[in-house]
């Protein structure tokens, strides 16, 4: 994978820093580098994979674009600010209930009763991961200019 689509370790202390300095948390919340975008919100802690958009990012913007609550988000700061927000609006039982119907979704898709897309929308929809999604969309409208040049240090404008 070139270079260019890489969070950097500069761009993790922005972000990092960004967290730290604007995120209201009973405890820190710590940032990692993964395979993919998720969070273990009990630990305070997650993970992100890179800038670029994959399968999964272009389903989740077109799902995004579909609720009343859309407004314009780069799509990977969208996807970092719904990892703090399944942190800021965690719930046990949601989260239980999440894994639940995960797990009918992906039994239906492995038997082609629904397609990915199908599935992932539904994923999209589920409670705690709406929830998440529009705690990061609030978060976002309240502090527009300060997001937009978190986006633009970390070199996410073109992503």
């Amino acid at each position: 994978m070139s270079k260019r689509y890489r969070f950097t370790k500069q761009d993790f202390e922005i972000l990092q820093n960004f967290i730290d300095e604007n995120i209201e948390s009973e405890e820190p919340i710590d940032l990692h580098k993964s395979y993919r975008f998720e969070c273990s919100p009990f630990e305070n802690e997650i993970y992100i994979s890179n800038k670029r958009v994959n399968k999964t990012d272009v389903q989740f913007k077109k799902w995004f674009e579909k609720q009343p609550e859309y407004t314009p988000i780069n799509i990977t700061f969208l996807s970092i600010l719904h990892e703090i927000g399944h942190i800021m609006t965690r719930n046990q039982e949601t989260l239980d209930n999440r894994d639940l119907q995960e797990n009918i979704y992906q039994f239906l898709e492995e038997q082609k009763i629904i397609t990915n897309e199908e599935h992932n929308f539904a994923y999209f929809s589920i409670p705690c991961e709406r929830k998440a999604t529009m705690w990061g969309v609030e978060f976002y409208k309240n502090n527009v200019e300060l997001c937009k040049q978190i986006i633009k240090k970390i070199n996410l404008e073109n992503f």
